[in-house]
């Protein structure tokens, strides 16, 4: 596991984690923080250079982002929903599952290489601005108008006479 790993290798290191429930095992060198609020959260992200996503699957990753909204460098896992946000190497790193060998990689290269580990939380910093309420709302209306503007044209490509069927 990636943090008994570093743990074992790099114990000078410190690691900071939460989640919605008990500590995990594989967490017993880290601090842990069981549901923490939002200024906790926040506190934990400000104090971590990098932050590690080790999910086997993840849906829309609202970790990764808030992580780069904290100016945390960001390896994860390839496993769905990050693959939408983090562009490997330019603003974040994407490995594949249960590869402890590629985090810990990872993990040694940005602790010792400052310039690239703040390129990379520069450029996720950027990312996660373009996930505001304000661009996302306006998405939703370009989807929305997209949407309409095909159903107003099929609507037109139906030719005068033909036979239509629908329902309520």
């Amino acid at each position: 596991d990636v943090y008994a790993r570093l743990s074992r290798e790099m114990p000078s290191l410190p690691q900071h984690a939460f989640g919605p429930g008990r500590r995990p095992r594989e967490l017993r060198a880290a601090h842990y923080e069981m549901l923490p609020s939002v200024d906790e959260a926040r506190a934990i992200y400000g104090r971590s250079m990098i932050w590690l996503v080790t999910s086997r699957y993840e849906g829309f990753p609202a970790p990764i982002l808030e992580a780069m909204a904290c100016g945390c460098a960001v390896i994860s896992t390839d496993c769905g929903g990050p693959r939408d946000i983090i562009r490997d190497g330019e603003n974040g790193f994407l490995v594949p599952v249960d590869d402890v060998d590629a985090f810990v990689r990872l993990i040694r290269k940005l602790v010792q290489d400052e310039r690239l580990r703040r390129k990379i939380a520069a450029n996720g910093l950027r990312t996660a601005g373009d996930f505001t309420w304000e661009k996302s709302i306006d998405k939703l209306e370009e989807c929305l108008k997209k949407a309409v503007s095909l159903r107003k044209r099929s609507m037109t490509d139906i030719p005068k006479g033909s036979v239509s069927a629908g329902g309520r």
